[in-house]
């Protein structure tokens, strides 16, 4: 029996892209991908490519702790979400935002932190009545591990791609260690459990 396919949830910024407001001093990093409002937005290397790449054997979604209006125009931008035919374009079986996340009550301060928050994947499981993805096929990518401290079994640490050091780094190949990990240690694995927690990609041990 073939095994159901493996969900990759991407976190969104610190993640996959960084995006900062022209108020804020950039000097020294690249220029920025594209331009989306009052903000400079940089999508990490290799990005799309690995993206389009791991599509095609597993379903990806991107859950970000933004508001949904952010994390759309976003996407959008970054990866022609709504444009099948965009160069960019990547197929995201969902796109989750921070209405579907929960408060973090450890970290949250006040009630006004409403962007201080955790990521329940039961939620995810809970998708078309519990029959569309199971947690033996689930890892989340992050960087941060707050954001998953429930799920540390699913968790898949890469390092954060936020602030000028991060957008200079030239040899950034977070991502492609990233696809080889899960071609040569998940793809294949009944139980992606069995191969985690708390496995960390382009970090040092």
């Amino acid at each position: 029996m073939a095994l159901p396919r493996l969900l990759v949830v991407f976190g969104l910024r610190g993640t996959l892209i960084e995006r900062m407001h022209f108020s804020i001093s950039t000097e020294g990093a690249p220029p920025p991908t594209t331009v989306l409002g009052p903000q400079r937005l940089w999508v990490r290397p290799q990005a799309v490519a690995v993206l389009q790449r791991l599509s095609k054997t597993c379903d990806l979604a991107v859950w970000s702790s933004s508001t949904r209006r952010n994390t759309f125009s976003v996407l959008h931008a970054a990866f022609g979400t709504d444009d099948p035919s965009h160069p960019n374009h990547v197929p995201f079986k969902f796109q989750w935002s921070r209405e579907h996340t929960s408060p973090d009550e450890f970290l949250r301060v006040s009630a006004a932190e409403d962007f201080t928050t955790v990521k329940d994947l039961s939620k995810v499981w809970a998708l078309d009545g519990g029959n569309r993805y199971t947690p033996a096929r689930t890892i989340v990518v992050e960087d941060t591990s707050s954001k998953v401290r429930a799920f540390a079994d699913h968790f898949v640490r890469v390092p954060g791609f936020e602030g000028v050091a991060a957008l200079s780094r030239v040899d950034d190949a977070a991502l492609t260690q990233l696809e080889a990990f899960i071609e040569h240690e998940l793809l294949a694995a009944p139980d992606v459990r069995s191969h985690l927690p708390m496995v960390r990609i382009g970090e040092s041990s």
